[in-house]
């Protein structure tokens, strides 16, 4: 008899989610605590992997073994990225598919991003604070 091997933590794709007029796929790599969502205006801290649909990589925080940090809203990193991170909670690692409409569009960023370029981030949202907060308490 033959018997399927299951995952125990398979992938889960979250859906819904759309930015521009466009969907944004997530799918979950690594589940984060479930509760903790960070917000516009919180700064948060980031690890990150990214890549074409051939899968080169163009850019990764974890080669610089630096994280990123910005405020959500803030326009500082790619419309479908932010919008990615506002979804995951604490300590969850994510796969972001970024439609060109929602990342470089038909421009691309030569010479590194082609024209109507779909994205690939792999993304671990490690932190996240309300700033403003921190500093009136």
């Amino acid at each position: 008899m033959i018997s399927e091997k299951k995952e125990e933590n398979p992938p889960q794709l979250d859906d819904g989610l759309m930015v521009n007029g466009v969907p944004i796929n997530i799918t979950t790599l690594q589940p984060g605590d479930a509760t903790n969502f960070p917000q516009l205006g919180h700064t948060v801290r980031i690890h990150y992997t990214a890549a074409l649909a051939d899968g080169m990589q163009f850019d990764s925080s974890r080669a610089r073994n630096q994280p990123i940090v910005f405020k959500l809203g803030s326009a500082t990193v790619l419309p479908g990225l932010e919008a990615g991170i506002k979804t995951m909670s604490r300590g969850q690692v994510a796969k972001i598919e970024i439609p060109p409409e929602a990342a470089y569009g038909s421009n691309g960023y030569p010479p590194i991003i082609p024209p109507n370029a779909i994205l690939f981030f792999e993304v671990e949202l490690i932190s996240f604070a309300n700033v403003e907060e921190s500093r009136e308490s």
